[in-house]
């Protein structure tokens, strides 16, 4: 009996010691995921993987190194990989009566991350199902966990991204209040929740309330020194001005971040942004041939820097091709849509409802 005992204590001490060891790798990686630099964080959680086999299937830590290599492999975009692996975490935890907390965490992190991986697959239904399911387990077990804020977020964006906006706006409207419940005044991340709710409410025509909101939130980057989100911020606002057909400001607006793109962006890595909402000012001023070109330059820059298959690229040149058919350069627009449909058949196969829009574009057109 006595040894049994301390047979016993010697693997509870080593399952403590391996434990100990995987969590501050699972700490190691998640910071490297939070800082974007996926492929060290995919190096790290690989190794804490590994050791953690030495624990059961289902024990918290392990879980934990689990899912910190699928968010390094959707951070690198490798979702047909960081599918399987987020998928492994709920279907293990669904097997359990009880939950510890980090065991919960899991599964909540796991079903937002299914729903991000969709999401960006372009499945809004599946996308929405997975990120309901994350909040509702949030709600409903009243998870303490600093992800909620991020996870009503993405919940929010699949929303809006089917027109749901009452959903949504509930989503940002807590969001906000949370945060001014828990954070001082100044706080970045409640400015963010501004933006965001303010970007909602433009899409809604409550303009002067967005606006509100986005002037409260550039006064917060300011005081704290962030240069970049007041660039954006200050697009968002020329953005907001157009929406109110308030065309003079909305150009003030529009120039000054225009500057500020470029003092906070200097190798032009935003510069989408900002040519977007130019665009947008120049078809609101009836200044046709302007936006053509503005909109040219944006799907030169998708396509330098993404693959030729991806949605957002094939969204940019429909969006390009129908305002050619409206200047009437037909043939122009019809070749933008084939060489999109060209290359989402290949990537998705010819029944995929990411090429719906090209063919109803197509449509349109002819």
């Amino acid at each position: 009996m006595l040894t049994w005992l301390l047979v016993a204590g010697l693997a509870h001490a080593a399952d403590d010691a391996l434990r100990t060891t995987v969590q501050a790798a699972n700490a190691e990686a998640n910071t490297l995921v939070n800082d974007g630099r996926f492929a060290e964080a995919l190096e790290v959680a690989l190794r804490a993987q590994q050791k953690a086999k030495g624990l059961g299937k289902a024990d918290s830590t392990r879980l934990i190194s689990d899912l910190k290599v699928a968010d390094a492999l959707a951070g690198l975009e490798r979702y047909d990989e960081a599918e399987p692996a987020y998928q492994s975490i709920v279907d293990r935890v669904n097997k359990l009566n009880e939950l510890e907390h980090y065991q919960a965490v899991a599964l909540l992190l796991a079903c937002s991350g299914l729903g991000a991986i969709w999401q960006a697959r372009g499945d809004l239904q599946e996308a929405r199902e997975w990120h309901e399911a994350a909040w509702q387990f949030l709600t409903t077990n009243q998870l303490y966990v600093e992800a909620r804020f991020q996870i009503a977020s993405a919940y929010a964006d699949t929303c809006e991204a089917q027109g749901d906006w009452a959903t949504a706006r509930t989503l940002r409207e807590w969001v906000l209040a949370s945060l001014q419940n828990e954070k001082p005044d100044g706080d970045p991340q409640i400015a963010a929740a501004r933006m965001a709710l303010a970007d909602l409410l433009i899409s809604v025509g409550e303009v002067d309330t967005a606006l509100e909101h986005l002037l409260v939130a550039r006064a917060i980057f300011a005081s704290a020194g962030l240069h970049d989100r007041v660039a954006m911020v200050t697009r968002a606002r020329g953005d907001a001005l157009v929406r109110a057909d308030r065309l003079e400001e909305a150009q003030v607006a529009l120039d000054e971040a225009a500057t500020l793109y470029q003092q906070a962006f200097p190798d032009g890595t935003r510069r989408q942004e900002i040519l977007q909402s130019r665009m947008a000012l120049a078809v609101a001023l009836g200044r046709p041939l302007e936006a053509v070109a503005i909109q040219r330059e944006v799907v030169e820059l998708v396509a330098a820097s993404t693959t030729p298959d991806n949605p957002w690229l094939a969204t940019q040149r429909v969006q390009l091709a129908s305002m050619l058919a409206e200047a009437a350069a037909f043939d122009e627009a019809r070749e933008l849509l084939d060489t999109a449909e060209a290359d989402l058949v290949t990537a998705l196969g010819p029944e995929d409802r990411q090429l719906w829009p090209v063919r109803v574009a197509r449509a349109q057109i002819l």
